[in-house]
């Protein structure tokens, strides 16, 4: 009687398992939720947000606060606000315009123009440790998934949490290549549950150190941006 009721369960549970899909019950990987943001980010004109920027190798991941405008296809218009919320810095740059050089603002002194490749542009001794062609939410969601793709990475669901009152889908990408091959060996993803928008993320070395942390608040999609914001 046992052996039978062994078998009993075990037939009510395959066929509990051959009924899911047709009940709508369907797993999703990791990676699909990057997959989704990029996909709604190409469905996206322009953007603003307030950014907050860490990085260990620019004055030891002192928060760093922006006015960000973002438009396609790459215009960008920065301004770094001092704490008492004064803008102390402005920054443009429109690939293919003015010799896709910055255009940099800094109170009481003339525009200069900033090769965004060199030395002034970005490195230590600048204000970011990337370029500014290497901005946007746009080429962050292509730079994982590309190295995703080229692998081996493992992609966990992490579950929600909430980011700056934002529900989010917290998404870690850990890459199984030895030290250097990729940009991070972890990087943590926080994507908006409602916008499929990335609002953070968090960049680990190879002894589990964290060297950067990108956050995006008070975001607005698609408010028109003229050029009048991004001439300087």
């Amino acid at each position: 009687m046992a052996i039978k009721f062994g078998f009993r369960i075990l037939f009510a549970v395959v066929a509990m398992i051959s009924i899911w899909p047709a009940a709508g019950f369907s797993y999703e990987p990791p990676v699909a939720y990057i997959e989704k943001a990029l996909a709604s980010f190409d469905g996206i004109k322009d953007y603003t947000c307030l950014y907050i920027k860490q990085e260990k190798a620019i004055g030891n991941m002192e928060p760093q606060t922006i006015r960000l405008y973002f438009r396609k296809p790459f215009d960008v218009r920065m301004e770094w606000l001092n704490d008492k919320g004064k803008v102390d810095q402005t920054v443009v740059y429109r690939e293919g315009f003015n010799n896709n050089k910055l255009r940099v603002k800094i109170p009481y002194l003339p525009v200069l123009n900033i090769d965004p490749n060199g030395s002034r542009g970005h490195g230590p001794g600048s204000d970011s440790m990337h370029p500014i062609t290497e901005l946007g939410i746009g080429r962050i969601l292509r730079r994982v998934l590309n190295e995703i793709a080229k692998g081996p990475m493992a992609v966990n669901d992490l579950g929600t949490e909430s980011v700056d009152g934002r529900n989010a889908h917290k998404i870690e990408v850990l890459s199984k290549a030895a030290p250097g091959v990729f940009f991070a060996k972890k990087t943590i993803l926080w994507i908006d549950t409602e916008t499929n928008f990335l609002v953070k993320h968090e960049h680990y070395n190879d002894k589990d150190e964290l060297f950067e942390r990108h956050l995006y608040k008070d975001i607005k999609i698609n408010v028109g941006l003229g050029d009048d914001k991004f001439n300087l």
